[in-house]
Protein backbone atom coordinates (compact mmCIF):
# COMPACT_ATOMS: atom_id res chain seq x y z
CA UNK A 1 0.00 0.00 0.00
CA UNK A 2 2.68 2.03 0.69
CA UNK A 3 3.97 1.82 -2.96
CA UNK A 4 1.35 2.85 -4.48
CA UNK A 5 0.80 5.98 -2.11
CA UNK A 6 4.38 6.98 -2.64
CA UNK A 7 3.87 6.45 -6.46
CA UNK A 8 0.38 8.95 -6.64
CA UNK A 9 2.55 12.06 -4.54
CA UNK A 10 5.31 10.80 -7.00
CA UNK A 11 2.91 11.81 -9.84
CA UNK A 12 0.71 14.73 -11.27
CA UNK A 13 -2.93 15.38 -9.84
CA UNK A 14 -3.87 15.14 -13.46
CA UNK A 15 -2.49 11.81 -14.19
CA UNK A 16 -4.24 10.44 -11.61
CA UNK A 17 -7.61 11.82 -12.29
CA UNK A 18 -7.07 10.51 -15.59
CA UNK A 19 -6.56 7.09 -14.67
CA UNK A 20 -9.59 7.46 -12.38
CA UNK A 21 -11.53 8.19 -15.29
CA UNK A 22 -10.79 5.81 -17.25
CA UNK A 23 -10.78 3.06 -14.57
CA UNK A 24 -14.81 4.31 -14.16
CA UNK A 25 -15.54 4.15 -18.02
CA UNK A 26 -14.02 0.55 -18.30
CA UNK A 27 -16.43 -0.93 -15.34
CA UNK A 28 -19.51 0.90 -16.28
CA UNK A 29 -21.62 0.82 -19.07
CA UNK A 30 -20.94 3.79 -21.01
CA UNK A 31 -18.53 2.05 -23.43
CA UNK A 32 -21.09 -0.38 -24.70
CA UNK A 33 -22.47 0.08 -28.29
CA UNK A 34 -25.49 2.50 -28.56
CA UNK A 35 -29.22 1.13 -29.63
CA UNK A 36 -33.02 2.01 -28.60
CA UNK A 37 -33.51 3.39 -26.33
CA UNK A 38 -35.82 1.31 -24.24
CA UNK A 39 -37.91 1.32 -20.81
CA UNK A 40 -35.07 -0.20 -19.03
CA UNK A 41 -32.39 1.99 -20.34
CA UNK A 42 -33.60 5.61 -19.56
CA UNK A 43 -31.36 8.45 -19.39
CA UNK A 44 -31.96 10.63 -16.45
CA UNK A 45 -33.47 13.82 -17.37
CA UNK A 46 -30.95 16.78 -16.31
CA UNK A 47 -32.94 19.83 -16.97
CA UNK A 48 -36.25 18.74 -16.30
CA UNK A 49 -39.14 19.85 -18.16
CA UNK A 50 -40.02 22.65 -15.88
CA UNK A 51 -36.36 24.63 -17.30
CA UNK A 52 -37.07 23.16 -21.08
CA UNK A 53 -40.24 23.63 -21.27
CA UNK A 54 -41.39 26.86 -19.16
CA UNK A 55 -41.88 29.01 -21.85
CA UNK A 56 -43.08 28.79 -25.40
CA UNK A 57 -40.89 29.83 -28.25
CA UNK A 58 -41.71 33.09 -30.14
CA UNK A 59 -42.11 31.05 -33.55
CA UNK A 60 -45.13 28.77 -31.49
CA UNK A 61 -46.04 31.89 -29.93
CA UNK A 62 -46.63 34.46 -32.63
CA UNK A 63 -46.53 31.90 -35.69
CA UNK A 64 -43.79 34.42 -37.93
CA UNK A 65 -40.12 33.56 -37.50
CA UNK A 66 -38.02 36.61 -35.28
CA UNK A 67 -36.92 39.41 -36.95
CA UNK A 68 -33.36 38.97 -37.38
CA UNK A 69 -33.41 35.51 -38.05
CA UNK A 70 -36.18 36.27 -40.73
CA UNK A 71 -34.47 39.12 -42.07
CA UNK A 72 -31.35 36.77 -42.42
CA UNK A 73 -32.91 33.87 -44.15
CA UNK A 74 -34.31 36.65 -46.57
CA UNK A 75 -30.84 37.20 -47.59
CA UNK A 76 -29.50 34.10 -47.90
CA UNK A 77 -32.17 32.01 -49.49
CA UNK A 78 -35.36 34.18 -50.18
CA UNK A 79 -37.51 31.18 -51.60
CA UNK A 80 -37.31 29.23 -47.79
CA UNK A 81 -40.34 29.34 -46.14
CA UNK A 82 -38.60 31.78 -43.20
CA UNK A 83 -37.89 34.02 -45.39
CA UNK A 84 -41.31 34.31 -46.81
CA UNK A 85 -42.80 34.52 -43.98
CA UNK A 86 -40.86 37.33 -42.51
CA UNK A 87 -41.21 39.47 -45.96
CA UNK A 88 -44.98 39.14 -45.53
CA UNK A 89 -45.22 39.78 -41.71
CA UNK A 90 -42.78 42.33 -42.47
CA UNK A 91 -44.71 44.12 -45.28
CA UNK A 92 -48.01 43.88 -42.81
CA UNK A 93 -46.24 45.73 -40.00
CA UNK A 94 -46.41 42.94 -37.98
CA UNK A 95 -43.23 43.50 -36.37
CA UNK A 96 -43.46 47.39 -36.04
CA UNK A 97 -46.82 47.37 -34.93
CA UNK A 98 -46.65 44.14 -32.38
CA UNK A 99 -49.08 42.34 -33.85
CA UNK A 100 -49.86 38.89 -31.79
CA UNK A 101 -49.96 35.73 -33.43
CA UNK A 102 -52.74 34.89 -36.10
CA UNK A 103 -53.23 31.85 -38.60
CA UNK A 104 -54.42 32.36 -42.02
CA UNK A 105 -57.47 30.87 -42.77
CA UNK A 106 -58.62 30.20 -46.20
CA UNK A 107 -62.41 29.90 -47.14
CA UNK A 108 -61.90 28.29 -50.34
CA UNK A 109 -61.61 24.50 -51.00
CA UNK A 110 -57.94 22.74 -51.73
CA UNK A 111 -56.71 22.17 -55.07
CA UNK A 112 -56.08 18.18 -54.62
CA UNK A 113 -60.35 18.28 -53.40
CA UNK A 114 -61.53 20.53 -56.36
CA UNK A 115 -59.63 19.26 -58.78
CA UNK A 116 -60.24 15.56 -60.98
CA UNK A 117 -56.94 14.03 -60.24
CA UNK A 118 -56.83 10.72 -62.18
CA UNK A 119 -54.28 8.70 -63.61
CA UNK A 120 -53.35 8.96 -66.77
CA UNK A 121 -54.98 6.78 -69.53
CA UNK A 122 -53.45 4.11 -71.32
CA UNK A 123 -52.85 5.77 -74.67
CA UNK A 124 -51.73 9.30 -73.15
CA UNK A 125 -48.32 8.93 -73.70
CA UNK A 126 -48.58 8.49 -77.56
CA UNK A 127 -51.26 11.83 -77.58
CA UNK A 128 -48.85 14.01 -75.94
CA UNK A 129 -46.20 14.61 -78.52
CA UNK A 130 -46.18 18.17 -79.21
CA UNK A 131 -47.00 19.08 -83.14
CA UNK A 132 -43.41 20.28 -83.32
CA UNK A 133 -42.17 17.02 -83.03
CA UNK A 134 -44.53 15.22 -85.09
CA UNK A 135 -43.64 17.89 -88.35
CA UNK A 136 -40.09 17.17 -87.84
CA UNK A 137 -40.24 13.28 -87.74
CA UNK A 138 -42.64 13.57 -91.23
CA UNK A 139 -39.99 15.91 -92.47
CA UNK A 140 -37.24 13.40 -91.91
CA UNK A 141 -39.09 10.34 -93.31
CA UNK A 142 -39.76 12.38 -96.80
CA UNK A 143 -36.06 13.39 -96.97
CA UNK A 144 -34.90 9.72 -96.20
CA UNK A 145 -32.05 10.62 -93.70
CA UNK A 146 -31.77 9.18 -90.36
CA UNK A 147 -32.38 11.80 -87.50
CA UNK A 148 -29.03 13.16 -85.49
CA UNK A 149 -28.62 11.98 -82.08
CA UNK A 150 -29.84 15.21 -79.84
CA UNK A 151 -26.49 15.90 -77.55
CA UNK A 152 -27.78 19.01 -75.54
CA UNK A 153 -28.40 18.53 -72.04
Amino acid sequence: MRTILSWLNNRSICGVLLGICCLSAIGTEALKAGGPVTADDQRADLWGWPLIKAWVPYRAQMNRPRYFGGMMAAAIEPTSLEAMSWKEHHAAGSYRNHVPGYVKQYNFPKPWDVLPIDARPRGAAKESISPAATTENVSQENSGQTPEPNTQP
